[in-house]
């Protein structure tokens, strides 16, 4: 679509903000300086800010940075505990893409959520002069499959990412305090991986239960270690993945449900879920998963 064949049938705000849209997407292009100047996090702070009401988020100050946290307390009179959601690295907070469409799901079935997004930093070894770091570019560029064991991921920024997702997991714990009942997290992606690694060597207190949802990092040597931080966790854990997922998830599959096995770990359960890639249309399936594993477990 272009500046001069706008539909008609927009209403003149909408008009307004699609020639702003374009105007700044223009500006963009012609200044790239300006897009390396761009905050990530602020942005994806800026659109809670923008969708969503005063009373439907908190800003909480994270280190240096300001983090909305999207809340929706439970539907029911007796709250069963609190589910604090994040999705995996770049994804947009409220994104078809994240683990957004779950929150109304887990609110009807008695859990208040706390929907955060994640720390978004460029973990591959360019340097961030040589490079524009969008949202998207959280793994390096040229393809690296799990056979190949080259190092791909700056330690240096992989130690401040985990940093930083220390704080806001802290920041996030903190308010679940509020609320009564249990703490369950759901994380997906490299966050679900890198908080299995902060629980097992106690960076973060456990919390009552752990799902992770297709746990995986760009790099060989860290990607075999999930299985053992799955097999060692000392909270009940529920492993998601789809068929769907790329290698790095698949290539562990079958070794973290083993090490679990040959660990006697209790309350650890895997499950595939079978039918459409996770990002579309899969947050009821999930969310029905959760739930009944959690309902196993008498909660």
């Amino acid at each position: 679509m272009t500046i001069s064949n706008v539909p008609k049938s927009m209403t003149l705000t909408t008009k307004l903000g699609f020639y702003h849209f374009v105007l700044t997407l223009c500006f963009i292009v012609i200044n790239p300086a300006v897009a390396q100047t761009l905050d990530p996090l602020q942005m994806q702070t800026d659109d809670v800010k923008r969708g969503l009401s005063d009373d439907q988020y908190e800003i909480r100050l994270v280190g240096e940075e300001e983090v909305a946290v999207v809340i929706q307390e439970s539907n029911i009179a007796v709250s069963k505990g609190t589910v604090i959601l994040l999705s995996d690295t770049g994804q947009t907070q409220l994104g078809s893409r994240s683990l957004a469409p779950m929150t109304s799901l887990l609110n009807k079935y008695g859990w208040t959520t706390l929907l955060a997004a994640p720390p978004i930093i460029d973990i591959s070894g360019e340097s961030a002069s040589d490079t524009v770091v969008s949202p998207q570019d959280t793994a390096p560029t040229v393809e690296v499959l799990p056979n190949q064991g080259q190092q791909v991921l700056s330690q240096e920024r992989f130690d401040a990412h985990q940093r930083q997702l220390q704080l806001l997991m802290q920041s996030l714990l903190e308010k679940s305090t509020e609320y009564p009942g249990f703490v369950v997290v759901v994380a997906q992606g490299t966050t679900a991986a890198w908080l299995a690694k902060m629980y097992n060597e106690q960076l973060l207190t456990e919390p009552d239960a752990f799902v992770s949802i297709s746990a995986f990092w760009p790099q060989m040597d860290l990607n075999k270690q999930i299985a053992g931080y799955f097999a060692e966790a000392g909270m009940p854990l529920l492993d998601l993945y789809n068929q769907w997922d790329n290698k790095w998830t698949l290539s562990t599959a079958e070794r973290r449900k083993i090490a679990a096995a040959k660990a006697l770990k209790l309350h650890f359960r895997q499950v595939e879920l079978i039918g459409m890639p996770i990002g579309q249309g899969q947050h009821r399936y999930m969310t029905k998963q959760i739930v009944g594993w959690l309902t196993y477990m008498g909660w």
